[in-house]
C-alpha cells in the first residue's frame, strides 16, 4: 500500500467554487513592472498585469471523442475587485463543454491579475474584463518565440561628443491605460517611428514622425508618451558640457491579449510510468515563518526517511524564501499579517501485499 499525503496549513484560506470572496492583493515580481503597479490614475481602466498567455492550462490527457464536443471557444466576463483579483467568473459563451467551461472559470480565478481601474480620484474600483480560452488541438499549438537577454559585459568608456541618453524604463512599451481613448475604443495598433530634440536640461524640445503606425491618434500620443519620460540624460559636447541632442525611438501599440489558448495533451501520449516522490516511508517538506512584510523570521527543513535529491523540496524551498522573501498574507479586515504555512510531503509503504 503507497499513500502519498499533502497537508498545508496557512492563514489565507482557498476560495470554494466559481463565485469568491474578495481575496487580498498577490504581487508578482516582474523584470520591468507596470507603472501603474506603483501609482494608479484618474479615471484608468482595468488592464492585465501577469501574462494572460499563463492564466489557462490543462494537463490531463484528453480523447478524440471529448475535442469533437468542443464546439468554440469558452468565453467568460470576469468580475475584478479592487485589489485586481478575479471575484466572480460568468460564463457567456460555452465551449460545447460544462467541464471545460468550469475549468476556465477555476484558472482565471486563481491565476489572473490585474492592475484595477479607477475612479476620478484615481482610487481603485471593481470593474470587468471580458476574455476567451480557446481550446486548441496540440498539433496547433504555436512556438513561442525564443527571449534574447542583454546584459552588459563591464565599465563603458566615456567618448565625446555623444548623444542624449535614456533613463531607467524609458524602452518600457506603452500599456492599456496609455492609449489614447479613441484607439483603445476601437481597438488600434501600430508601430511609431519617432525622432526626439533633446534640449540642455535633458527635456523634449521636439518630437516628429518619421515612420507612421498607420492611425493619427497613435502617432500623436507616441510623442506624447516619450515625452512624459523626459528628462534624458542630456547630450555632451567635445567640451563634455550639454547640449542639444537627438535619438530615434520606436513605441509600440499593442493591445493586451482577450484570449488564452490551452493545447490539451493528447491522450495517446505515454511518457512511460509514475517515479514516486520518496524512497519507503518518509517526508519531505518545510515550515516557513514570515512577517506581515513577507520577510522570512524562520524557516525550517523537514526530512525524514531516504529522500532523492531531486525530492528535497524543503531545502530549495527555504534558500529561495530567505533570499527572496514569500507573498504577504491579508487578513480578512484587509491588514496584512505575519503567517505561519507548512507544507509536509508524506510517503508510507509497504512491500509483499496481495494484488
Amino acid at each position: 500500500m503507497i499513500s502519498l499525503v499533502v497537508s498545508l496549513l496557512a492563514a489565507a484560506q482557498p476560495v470554494p467554487g466559481v463565485t469568491l470572496a474578495p481575496s487580498p492583493p498577490q504581487r508578482i515580481e516582474a523584470l520591468r513592472p507596470s507603472p501603474q503597479s506603483e501609482t494608479f490614475r484618474p479615471n484608468q481602466v482595468v488592464e492585465p498585469e501577469n501574462k494572460p498567455s499563463a492564466w489557462v492550462w490543462l494537463d490531463r490527457a484528453v480523447d478524440e471523442a471529448t475535442r469533437k464536443e468542443l464546439t468554440g471557444p469558452t468565453r467568460v466576463r470576469l468580475a475584478v475587485n479592487k485589489w485586481g483579483r478575479v471575484a466572480d467568473c460568468v460564463v457567456t459563451g460555452s465551449s460545447g463543454l460544462k467541464s471545460f467551461d468550469d475549468e476556465a472559470c477555476a484558472s482565471l480565478a486563481e491565476r489572473a491579475i490585474f492592475i484595477p481601474a479607477t475612479n476620478a480620484r484615481a482610487e481603485p474600483i471593481a470593474s470587468t474584463w471580458d476574455h476567451a480560452v480557446e481550446w486548441r488541438p496540440v498539433s496547433d499549438r504555436a512556438v513561442p518565440p525564443p527571449v534574447m537577454i542583454a546584459t552588459s559585459s563591464g565599465p563603458v568608456t566615456a567618448v565625446l561628443p555623444r548623444g542624449p541618453s535614456a533613463q531607467d524604463g524609458f524602452y518600457r512599451d506603452p500599456t492599456l491605460n496609455d492609449f489614447p481613448s479613441e484607439a483603445r475604443e476601437a481597438r488600434l495598433e501600430g508601430v511609431t517611428t519617432i525622432t526626439v530634440t533633446s534640449d540642455p536640461e535633458g527635456g523634449m524640445a521636439d518630437c516628429s514622425v518619421t515612420v507612421s503606425s498607420g492611425h493619427e491618434p497613435l502617432d500623436i500620443a507616441s510623442c506624447q508618451y516619450v515625452g512624459a519620460l523626459a528628462p534624458f540624460t542630456p547630450a555632451r559636447d567635445l567640451e563634455n558640457n550639454p547640449t542639444t541632442g537627438r535619438f530615434v525611438r520606436r513605441v509600440s501599440w499593442k493591445l493586451p491579449n482577450t484570449t488564452t489558448t490551452v493545447a490539451p495533451p493528447a491522450a495517446t501520449y505515454s511518457p512511460g510510468p509514475m517515479s514516486l516522490p520518496l524512497v519507503g516511508n518518509g517526508k519531505s517538506g518545510f515550515e516557513v515563518v514570515a512577517d506581515k512584510d513577507g520577510k522570512v523570521v524562520s524557516c525550517t527543513v523537514i526530512e525524514e526517511g531516504r529522500i532523492p535529491a531531486g525530492a528535497m523540496v524543503g531545502a530549495d524551498f527555504c534558500k529561495n524564501a530567505e533570499l527572496r522573501g514569500v507573498q504577504k498574507a491579508m487578513a480578512p479586515n484587509g491588514e496584512f499579517v505575519a503567517r505561519r504555512t507548512k507544507v509536509v510531503f508524506s510517503m508510507e509503504e509497504e512491500l509483499g501485499v496481495d494484488e
